[in-house]
């Protein structure tokens, strides 16, 4: 929650060692405070902050991201996650990861799962 509201979202490069121990990071933690909740639903959150003026803001969330039946992300985006983990981890190549991406897309005309194991390794 501190990494998303710092810095508007959460990427790979956010769960590094580094990105853990950023002291705007460790500091917003100390001010968080998690409870538990009779009236939502399991996998749905209610946020509650308390500017330091004393004002509250919540929000209650029904549908979380990415829920293939009530909130799925759509073609695009799971698209641009790929690239983006394939861009951080730099385990692959651009052009392999652009290959691998398109033997993913088309799965149905693959005559084996094998053809995409050389396209996962260096």
């Amino acid at each position: 929650m501190a990494t998303a509201f710092l810095f508007g979202g959460v990427k790979p490069e956010h769960f590094t060692e580094k990105a853990i121990r950023n002291p705007a990071v460790t500091g917003f933690i100390r001010k968080i405070k998690l409870t538990a909740v009779d009236d939502i639903a399991f996998e749905k959150a209610r946020m509650a902050v308390t500017l330091k003026d004393g004002r509250k803001l919540a929000e209650t969330v029904t549908k979380v991201k990415g829920d293939p039946l009530d909130n799925p992300m759509t073609h695009e985006v799971i698209i641009a996650k790929f690239r983006m983990n394939v861009d951080f981890t730099q385990k692959i190549s651009y052009k392999k990861a652009e290959a691998l991406l398109d033997k993913l897309l088309n799965l149905d005309k693959l005559e084996s799962v094998r053809e995409l194991i050389p396209l996962l390794v260096a």
